[in-house]
């Protein structure tokens, strides 16, 4: 069943989910603006086990929902790849991944 963002989205998930695969469980979810207090989504990670979820407001518009997700995905990237030792949420290793994960949601 396609997501609340349609066939782009999807295929945008999907391409991350195998381009970068986490090697965690990830669930995507989409919940109203009300929901999440004035920003575009957030990445939650859990640490034992590891896992993420994804959070995105509904009320975005496509192009701004994908560019959330990877933004988001990028976080939890991170998380996998570098650890959560410094706490800053947009560190110069965060930055890397979602170069990465740009560059994997635009290939053709």
């Amino acid at each position: 069943m396609p997501s609340h963002f349609g066939k782009k989205f999807d295929k945008i998930l999907r391409r991350l989910r195998k381009g970068i695969p986490l090697d965690a469980p990830l669930k995507v979810v989409t919940v109203p603006q009300e929901e999440i207090k004035g920003l575009c989504g957030y990445a939650a990670i859990h640490e034992d086990p590891v896992s993420f979820k994804i959070v995105i407001s509904r009320e975005l518009s496509k192009v701004a929902a994908i560019d959330t997700l990877i933004h988001e995905y990028a976080h939890c990237l991170d998380h996998m790849v570098n650890g959560m030792e410094c706490r800053k949420h947009h560190r110069n290793s965060w930055g890397v991944c979602y170069a990465r994960c740009y560059r994997v949601s635009q290939k053709e």
